[in-house]
């Protein structure tokens, strides 16, 4: 009896670690600005959309999402409420297995018109619509521009380091980059491959891309 209690206490966990981590995407790459064994930091300014676009070309790659990332106040009516602001592209809901509620996610043509359009999680809906009014279609002020909201994405949970997906909202990256960061570089690049049997081929393939691209090893 102790050891099967002790095995189903075991496969559980385990269950409960790979939802986690495929909660967070699976098959992912993650590169950060900043040289190896520095701390990764969004203020470093050494990766750049560019890069991404490179990556993207390599043969292993399914999918690349660069991403920028700021604390914002979100204002719906007399509501306030400050939540995490991801400028993306289009591949990111790929990249990280997430489906929609409701309504759409960013397209090319939002991040090539520098579109003010607006995807948010659960908790940032829940926080803004509190009597179940649908967002979509609604417009929420980020910062001090309107935002219309093109879509709610469904419930991922926490991650492994416990911290709420759904309190988060996501802009296209031309327009976070044109209307809330400034400086156009990146805070990281999430890479989806094919295959995880190639990832240390790949992160080597990505490691040469980027020291020819940059002349030096500034990232990791």
């Amino acid at each position: 009896a102790a050891v099967v209690t002790m095995l189903a206490i075991g496969n559980g966990s385990k269950e409960a670690v790979m939802k986690q981590i495929s909660a967070m995407g699976s098959n992912l790459l993650l590169v950060f600005p900043g040289a190896p064994g520095t701390r990764p930091s969004g203020d470093i300014a050494t990766l750049v959309p560019a890069d991404a676009e490179a990556i993207s070309e390599l043969d292993n790659v399914v999918a690349v999402s660069p991403e920028r990332k700021t604390r914002a106040t979100l204002r719906m009516g007399s509501i306030d409420y400050q939540s995490n602001v991801t400028g993306v592209w289009p591949t990111y809901q790929v990249t990280q297995n997430w489906p929609m509620a409701s309504g759409t996610f960013i397209t090319d043509d939002d991040v090539r018109s520098y579109a003010t359009v607006l995807v948010i999680g659960k908790t940032v809906a829940k926080n803004l619509f509190p009597d179940d009014e649908d967002p979509v279609g609604q417009f929420v002020l980020v910062g001090n521009t309107p935002f219309e909201v093109i879509g709610v994405l469904s419930t991922k949970g926490a991650n492994s380091f416990g911290s709420d997906m759904d309190d988060a909202a996501f802009v296209p990256l031309s327009t976070g980059f044109n209307r809330l960061f400034g400086q156009q570089y990146l805070g990281s690049v999430n890479v989806k491959l094919a295959s995880d049997e190639r990832t240390a081929q790949t992160q080597e393939e990505i490691r040469q891309l980027l020291r020819s691209r940059h002349h030096l090893e500034d990232f990791q």
